[in-house]
Formats: structure tokens, sequence, C-alpha cells
């Protein structure tokens, strides 16, 4: 099929393929003192207690110099020091891999321990934004430039922090998206936006997009930001860029450098007509009821698609009248909340009413929000799931002995489910991000144009949604196609659909539902055979079996030209991903599959009605093998699919040498040796707990990459946590590391 059927809303903006993160919630050292630093964001911090809250007194405190500065640990309990005190400031880990930052601890005063403690529980993850909602399953992932603790909203009396963005390359991935109801295709159509932004700069606060990444994402709309001039404007595309901005009622210029709050509020009240509000600071100052003609007339204010939230972000920049400067924020965020209904004047108001993030906080729970990410904290939240996009190097090979070199490899989070068919394990597939590519098309016979025209397909597939089981495309890659068809899918009604482009404005589809009203998408293994031949000139015939009943299909059935029933072009096909959302009656609710294949064959032959029924018959994957390679009909391509996948994470990616003192006198900690460290830390993370002598040697901390970092992870904060104490009677001293990241 060709392209270009999507909205004429200008083109994607190109960027990395991005896509977040792993690990755990960093663990507090049970062996350490708890400190009275307030660190500001990623950085060193130090601290001295007395955990036994005696009245006893001392003058022995940690010193330390970090980047040319000296300062010393604060108390924090009773009869702890109160004088001659310089508090540590922080410093962040090297961004740039391979570089150090010395630091020089010393114990002075009567605080005389005859050794030091360099301990770590190996804690590594990926810093998020937390989703603090009643299903909190809508954490955000960290990218580039990204400052946490900051200042928080004025208008709060309880001290509440925010998340600074650069302007130019930081922003936040949520997690939540297809096939998540709210989330899944129409998207949302009745909801609300919540947000506090202070900014002097022009920029989005929140979009909504097809992809979840920040790269070129094939629909997008449902922005907030903040205009050249100030305003704030909110658009949605239901079928045209619709706007709505504050400066249809006041010319306030709110990037002023003050904190505001923005509320915006969407719902269908018609089957054509759709009501959208926009209050800041309390007031409504854009829409009304009315205000908005759905041209479609199906009750859906917004674009119709499943997709993902953008902190920070959104791709507003391209083919929207009024749009910001640029595609990123500048400035700080605070109290981001979506909410699946549309909040009333009441409930907008009573937000604007809070005077505490606590306050503000219960009134969301009490709203019900969908999502809500607060942003306190210092960026200490640790992410223990997959990073959408990153998965490791997987490849499925090509079985099929004819050549057998259409090798497939993993694009995205690819896993294993053990529970494959016919006694083999097969591919998990996400459902938003996880597919195959494959490597053999032009200029190979079968695949040069005009492409396969007499071919049968065969898949194993389990699935509880909806998605693409195999497609075929003039490109690879999931991005850029110009032609696609050949595509097997299941449709939200859990139908399995077959379908081919035949001649220019001609979609023609097969579908089980012909026969049977049976819901495939049951959790269950099915076995699904599609055969294709042209008959004549200008027929065809194109079959479907599913578990070796045939469901769809007839001889003459599908009426064809110039001997070709499907689209004259050369390609490549596509496991668990196609572009059949674009264009066809009948298109799954993603273009992704959401659920399990195993032991897809494409053959250069159409399979009989017995064929396909002894293939259906197999018990053992060894029988199935020997039945599609020659004993049954020979494949052109055959992927088993069951190979074990082991997620990669970006603590993989990373890792940190510690070395004590230089020179002949040094000794590496971590990794633990005589003498120097290597030039590169050995392993990903840290996991150690040495003892140092007092006084202390210069301690050098070296980051470095272990391993090639893939385009997904390219941004991500990743955090390894160590402290360094000391103790001597009542007091214990501390230098500590447990919030700095490191920028992949």
């Amino acid at each position: 099929m060709n392209g270009g059927n999507g909205p004429a809303r200008g083109f994607p903006r190109a960027g990395l393929v991005l896509a977040p993160a792993i690990v755990a919630a960093l663990v507090a050292l049970a062996t350490l003192a708890a400190t009275s630093s307030g660190v500001v964001h990623a950085g060193f911090s130090a601290g001295v207690s007395n955990p036994r809250s005696t009245a006893s007194s001392g003058t022995g405190l940690l010193a330390d110099t970090i980047g040319g500065t000296t300062c010393t640990s604060s108390p924090n309990a009773p009869g702890g020091i109160t004088t001659n005190v310089t508090p540590c400031t922080t410093y962040p880990l090297p961004a740039a891999p391979g570089t150090s930052r010395v630091v020089t601890p010393s114990v002075t005063g009567s605080l005389s321990p005859t050794s030091a403690q360099l301990a770590t529980t190996n804690t590594c993850g990926v810093q998020q934004l937390v989703d603090t909602s009643a299903s909190g399953a809508d954490s955000a992932l960290v990218y580039n430039g990204v400052t946490y603790g900051q200042p928080g909203p004025t208008r709060y009396t309880d001290g509440p922090t925010a998340v600074g963005f650069d302007g130019t390359t930081g922003w936040a991935e949520t997690l939540d998206g297809p096939p998540t109801a709210f989330y899944s295709s129409p998207g949302p159509q009745t909801f609300s936006i919540a947000a506090w932004f202070k900014t002097t700069g022009s920029g989005p606060i929140i979009g909504f997009s097809s992809l979840q990444s920040n790269a070129a994402p094939a629909t997008w709309d449902r922005h907030l930001w903040i205009d050249p001039a100030g305003s704030v404007v909110f658009g949605l595309y239901p079928g045209y860029t619709f706007e709505l901005s504050s400066a249809s009622t006041t010319a306030t210029n709110y990037a002023d450098g003050a904190w505001h709050l923005a509320v915006v509020t969407v719902s269908p009240y018609t089957a054509t007509a759709g009501t959208v509000l926009l209050y800041v600071d309390g007031t409504l100052v854009a829409g009304g009821t009315g205000d908005e003609t759905l041209p479609n007339a199906d009750g859906n204010p917004a674009q119709v698609y499943g997709g993902w939230w953008h902190l920070g972000w959104s791709n507003v920049v391209n083919g929207w009248p009024d749009p910001p400067s640029s595609a990123y924020w500048p400035g700080s965020l605070a109290d981001v909340a979506v909410f699946p209904n549309a909040l009333t004047g009441a409930q907008s108001a009573a937000l604007w009413g809070q005077t505490t993030q606590a306050g503000f906080a219960s009134q969301v729970a009490a709203d019900a929000a969908q999502s809500y990410w607060p942003m306190q904290g210092n960026g200490a939240n640790l992410y223990t799931g997959s990073v959408p996009g990153l998965s490791s190097v997987t490849t499925y090979p090509d079985d099929s002995g004819n050549p057998g070199t259409n090798t497939g490899t993993a694009q995205g989070p690819m896993a294993t489910d053990a529970a494959g068919p016919i006694g083999d394990s097969a591919a998990a597939f996400n459902g938003s991000s996880a597919w195959i590519q494959t490597t053999t098309g032009p200029p190979t016979a079968f695949y040069a144009s005009p492409g396969p025209q007499t071919f049968s397909i065969a898949a194993w597939f389990k699935t509880t949604t909806s998605g693409t089981i195999i497609g075929f495309s003039d490109a690879q890659g999931n991005r850029g196609q110009t032609y696609w068809d050949r595509q097997l899918w299941v449709d939200p009604a859990g139908n399995v659909v077959f379908g081919l482009y035949p001649s220019p404005g001609v979609t023609f589809e097969i579908s089980s539902a012909a026969t049977t009203g049976a819901n495939y998408a049951d959790g269950a293994w099915h076995f699904v055979v599609v055969t294709v031949t042209p008959n004549n000139r200008t027929r065809g015939t194109v079959l479907m079996y599913i578990d070796g009943t045939q469901v769809a299909g007839s001889t003459k059935n599908e009426t064809i030209t110039n001997r070709h029933p499907a689209q004259v072009y050369g390609g490549w096909w596509h496991l668990g991903w196609s572009n059949v959302n674009h264009g066809w009656p009948d298109p799954p609710s993603s273009d992704y599959w959401g659920g399990s294949l195993g032991q897809v064959a494409v053959f250069p032959s159409v399979l009989s009605n017995a064929q396909q029924a002894t293939l259906a018959g197999e018990a053992t994957a060894a029988a199935y093998a020997t039945a599609v390679t020659g004993g049954v009909a020979t494949s052109n391509s055959f992927w088993p699919l069951d190979q074990q996948v082991t997620p990669a994470t970006p603590c993989d990616m990373v890792g940190v040498t510690v070395q004590s003192g230089t020179g002949v006198g040094a000794t590496c900690l971590v990794p633990a040796g005589a003498g120097a460290c290597p030039a590169a830390p050995a392993g990903p993370g840290i996991a150690v707990r040495a003892t140092v002598p007092v006084p202390l040697q210069p301690l050098t901390f070296t980051v470095d990459t272990v391993t090639t970092v893939p385009a997904p992870a390219v941004g991500l904060h990743v955090s390894v946590g160590w402290a360094l104490s000391a103790a001597f009677g009542a007091f214990s001293a501390e230098l500590d590391h447990a919030q700095g990241y490191v920028l992949l």
C-alpha cells in the first residue's frame, strides 16, 4: 500500500530512537549513619551523627577535598558538633566516561579511628520520575539535561521541590501506553491535565504521541505548551490542528520566571462537538462548550491512536500554527497529573487553592488521577523494570537451509516465552516497541520486485490483545515505508486477518470472522497458515487456515490485475510489526505484536490443505522443523524463535573503579588488587566492602562504559552508590555518593 495516508501535519522530526531503563530502588547502607546533608541533586555529601543520642562531645569530622573544595561534615544528632562546620556541597560524577573525580578525605580532631570502610550494596539503576497515582504504573525515565531537587512552586508552604529541564536535551519518557486501555487506540478522549510550570522561555510541558521515544512519531497531539509570546496553549488533532490559547482572553506573559498552574480539560459532548477548557492559576482563560467541531463525527476530540506521554518534550514544533520555540522544555516542572475524566471548574479551583504540596497531592488522589508525577525528591528513585527499546542484541537464525541467510535481529526489548508451542520456547513481544528485523530483501529474487506473489505463511501465535504477526514492506526498519501489504494480524475482536494491496486504492482482506466467531486472542496457542497464488490474469486465490481448519477464502475470491495478487515492489519481512494501522479497513489496535510467536515460516509455494494439516499436527519442534525444511514443504525462511533472551540493562554498560593513593603506593579497591586500577572498569557496577587506612589516601573514582551503549540507552541517568564511613566512640562520620549519576 502507498504511504501518505496520515493527516497533513508536517513531517515528523528526526532524532535518536531512544527509548528508556532499569533497576533497583536505592538501598540505604545499613552499616552507615544517617546524614544531615541536603543533597540538591547528584553528588557527594558528608555527615556525622551520634546514633546513641547521648550528650557526648567531640571534634572529629570527616573532611574531604573534591574538585578543589574542602568541606567538613555536619552533625545531625544531639550532642553533635555545632561550631567550625563548613557544609559539604555536592559534586556529580563526571558525565563523560573514562574521567575521574579525586576525593581526598581525612579524619580531623579527636575522632581518630584506625580505619575507614568503603562500602556499597552494588545498587545501580536508572533514575525515574515516580508515578504516585493509585495505579503507579506510569513512571517516567529521565534523559539528558534534567536536574533534580530544584525549588518548587512558591505557592506551597511546605518546601516542595521540582525538576529542571535544560530546554535543549532534557525530557522524560513515560512507561505506560498500549495495551493499557486508557492509552490504547483511540487514546485519551475524555481527560484532563494539570501541571505546575516555571519558565522564561518557550517549550512543551507535556505531549502525547504514538512513539514512546522522542524520535519521529507517526502521530502526535494532546500537547500543552508555552508559545514564544508567553501564552499557554493546548492542541488537539481531531482531523485538523485545533489550538486553545490563553491569549484569547488575556495578554499575560506566563513565561515570567514565576510558578503557574495550568489545567486543561477535554471531553466530547455530542457526536460532532466537544468541550476543551483551559485554566491558568485557577482562572478560566480559554475554551467553552461547543468550541470545537469534530469533522469526522466520531465523538473523538483528539486524534485516534494509542500512545505515551512525554514530560518536557513533544513534537508540537512540527505542523502546528502557534508552536513553541523548542521541542524541549526550558524551565522547571512539578506536580504534573493526567486524569481520566474532565475536571470541573470546582475541581480545578480546588487544585489551585492548595497551599501545600501535600494538600495538592491529596487533591490529585481525590480526583482519581490516571498518572501523577509529583517530581519531589532528589533523583534517588531508581527504576527496576526494562527500558523501552533496549534489549540484548538477539539474533533469530533462519533455519530453512534454503539458503538460511534471512536472519532476524531483535529490535526493542524481546523476551523468551518458555511455554512455547509444540514443546519449544518462543519469542515474547511487548506490544509497543519490540519486533524482529529480517536481513534478506532485494536483490534476492524472491524478495525483489514484484515481491512474493505465490507464497504461504505459517506461524504459531499466542496473545490476549490485538497486533501484527508478520508484515512485508519496501524498507527495513519500522519507519519510512512507501509500500506495505502481505500482512497477517489479529484485530481488536480477536479475528485473524490477512491483507494484500492488489491494485491502487484497493485493500483486500480475508478474516476468520467470515466463518467463525472464535476469539483467537484468548491466551492460547494457535497455528495459522495463509496461502496466496494468482490463478489467471484477473483472479487469484487467498486461503486462511487456523489450527488445521480453513476459516477464510475460496478459489477465485480476489480480483487481481496483471497476475499479481500482492502489490508490486521489493521488500523485507518484519516479525511482530507492520504498517497495517495505516489505511486498512480492519486494522489491529497496534502495529506491534503483544504476545508470543514461534515457528514462523515463509514458503515460495502454496501449501495444500493436506500439507497445512500435516504441519498443524506436528507434535514436536523437531518434527515441525523437518516438515518445513523439505519433509512436507521447503520454506524460503524459517524462524523457530526459540533463542533465549537475556535483557540488557544500562547497569551492564557502566563500571566504576576506586583507587586509593597514587603512584607506587596505589591500591585498587574496586576491583580489588595491588597497584593502580585498570584504565577501564572490569565489570558492571561496583560491589565492595573494603577497609582503608586512616589517614586516608586520596581516592580516585573513574567511571567508564564497559560495552557499547545502544541508542535507546543514550542519555539515561544511571546511578551507582557507595559510601565511606569511619567511627569512634559514639560518633560516626561518612562520605556518600548515594545519588550521583552517570549520563550514558
